[in-house]
């Protein structure tokens, strides 16, 4: 499998709730930036064609 360099999908919501499309099957990391909080990866994970993923959480620290 693959992995995809620098994908980026921006987003805003109030809870912190995302959704990403259009990605192709590949091993994936998430990274979640946002002002005033430290950057946060997730664990590395696999993507199969037609699989979606839920429960994916990101807990990002206050810093910087």
């Amino acid at each position: 499998m693959s992995s995809p360099t620098n994908i980026s999908m921006p987003f805003k919501s109030a809870d912190g709730a995302f959704l990403l499309g259009g990605m192709e099957p590949a091993r994936y990391t998430l990274l979640a930036t946002a002002n005033g909080y430290a950057p946060t990866y997730s664990d590395p994970f696999d993507l199969r064609r037609g699989e979606q993923k839920e429960g994916m959480v990101l807990r990002m620290l206050v810093g910087g």
